[in-house]
C-alpha cells in the first residue's frame, strides 16, 4: 500500500489557505480557478447532489443522524445536513483554512448555524475503535496515492453495523495519453479543445493543485475493488462520464465482484467515469444517543502508539494522557499527531 508523504499534506494546508482566501475575498492567487461568486454557484450545485444522495440514504434505511464527514472543505454538505435533517456531527478536512471559509458561505447559502469542525487526517483519526456510526466524504479519496489506507481507518472507527459512503470519485480512463493538466477554469485554447471533443483523451484535470504538490490520483476499478474488500458488505455504483448507463455492483466475495455490465466499461475505458459507495461493517448496530461527537475525541499521539487516551476540549486542548497539547483556533480542534502539527501549523504551537 502506498501512503500520502508529509510534503503532500503541508502543500494542501498552504494550498487551500490561499484558495480560501480567493473564494472568500478580493485576493486573486490562482487565475485560472473559482472566485468567489464561482465557488458559490459550485457550492449549491453540490448541495443539491448531495440532497439527492442522502434522501437515497434515507430510502435505504442508512442512519446518518451521527455523522463524520471526511474531506469537508467548506462544510456546505455538513450545514445542509444539520439544517435538512437535524443530525449532528462534526466536518472535518486536513485544512484548517478550508473549515473556516464557512464562515463566509454560511449566509450567501442561506444556512444559519455552522456544525462542530475538526482538522485532522484522515489516516489517523482521533477516535477510538468502533465508536463512530456514519462517515462519508465527497471528491477526497484521489488525493492519496491508494484509498485502501483510507478505508482500513474508517472501518477501525465505525461502530458494528455502521456505515461508510462516499461519492463524486473519478474511474480511470484508459483511453487517454494525459499530455498536460487543464485547471478549473479552462483557457481559451481548452476550451477550443473541449468544443471539438478530444480535450478529455489528451489532458487530465488538477493543474493548479498539482503544480502546488497536492496529489491528483485516478484508480482504476480493480484498484477500487481491493480497497472496498476492507468492508463486509459493499453496494458500488459505477457510471461514465459525461453520461452513459450506470451499474450496481454487490460485493459477494473478495475477487472480481466490481464488474459493471459491459456497456459501462466500454464507455469508461474511453471516457472515464465516477463511482459512489455505501458500506458497512459486520456487527448488530445500535443506534447512538450522543449530544456531540466531540465527546468521542481521542489522542492522535496516544493512536498512533496504540494507546487510547480522551482529549479534553477546553481553553487549552490536550491530551490526560501523554500531555500533548493541541491547538484549538476559533472553537476548532486541530487534532494532528505531533510531527504532523508542527510541519503543517508550526505557528499554532
Amino acid at each position: 500500500m502506498k501512503y500520502q508523504k508529509i510534503a503532500n499534506k503541508v502543500a494542501e494546508a498552504k494550498f487551500r489557505e490561499k484558495i480560501s482566501q480567493q473564494q472568500i475575498g478580493n485576493n486573486i492567487y490562482f487565475t485560472a480557478e473559482r472566485t468567489f461568486p464561482q465557488m458559490l454557484k459550485e457550492l449549491k450545485v453540490r448541495i443539491k447532489r448531495t440532497r439527492q444522495d442522502f434522501d437515497k440514504l434515507k430510502k435505504q434505511k442508512v442512519d446518518f443522524s451521527v455523522y463524520l464527514e471526511l474531506g469537508a472543505e467548506n462544510c456546505q454538505r455538513a450545514m445542509f445536513l444539520e439544517k435538512k435533517y437535524g443530525v449532528l456531527g462534526s466536518a472535518s478536512d486536513i485544512s484548517l483554512a478550508s473549515l473556516q471559509a464557512a464562515d463566509g458561505f454560511a449566509k450567501p447559502l442561506g444556512f444559519k448555524l455552522i456544525p462542530q469542525r475538526l482538522v485532522c487526517d484522515v489516516y489517523c483519526l482521533p477516535f477510538a475503535p468502533n465508536s463512530l456510526p456514519f462517515i462519508f466524504c465527497y471528491q477526497t479519496l484521489h488525493h492519496f496515492p491508494d484509498p485502501k489506507p483510507i478505508l482500513q481507518e474508517i472501518y477501525r472507527v465505525l461502530l458494528p453495523g455502521g456505515f461508510f459512503f462516499f461519492s463524486e470519485e473519478p474511474v480511470k480512463q484508459t483511453f487517454n495519453i494525459n499530455l498536460w493538466r487543464r485547471p478549473t477554469n479552462l483557457r481559451s485554447w481548452e476550451k477550443f479543445l473541449k468544443y471539438i471533443g478530444i480535450l478529455p483523451f489528451i489532458s487530465r484535470i488538477g493543474k493548479t493543485e498539482v503544480d502546488h504538490g497536492i496529489l491528483e490520483e485516478v484508480f482504476g476499478l480493480k484498484t477500487w475493488e481491493k480497497a472496498l474488500n476492507v468492508f463486509d458488505q459493499v453496494e458500488v455504483y459505477t457510471k461514465p462520464y459525461p453520461t452513459g448507463p450506470e451499474s450496481i455492483s454487490m460485493k459477494i466475495n473478495g475477487k472480481n465482484w466490481l464488474k459493471p455490465k459491459l456497456s459501462t466499461r466500454t464507455l469508461i475505458f474511453f471516457w472515464g467515469g465516477g463511482i459512489n459507495a455505501i458500506c458497512q461493517k459486520k456487527g448488530a448496530y445500535e443506534k447512538s444517543n450522543l449530544d456531540s461527537i466531540f465527546n468521542l475525541l481521542y489522542c492522535p499521539e496516544c493512536l498512533k502508539n496504540n494507546k487510547i487516551s480522551k482529549i479534553i476540549i477546553a481553553k487549552t486542548t490536550y491530551c490526560q494522557c501523554c500531555n500533548q497539547k493541541y491547538p484549538n483556533v476559533g472553537n476548532i480542534p486541530i487534532l494532528l499527531p505531533g510531527v504532523e502539527l508542527k510541519k503543517l501549523y508550526p505557528n499554532l504551537i
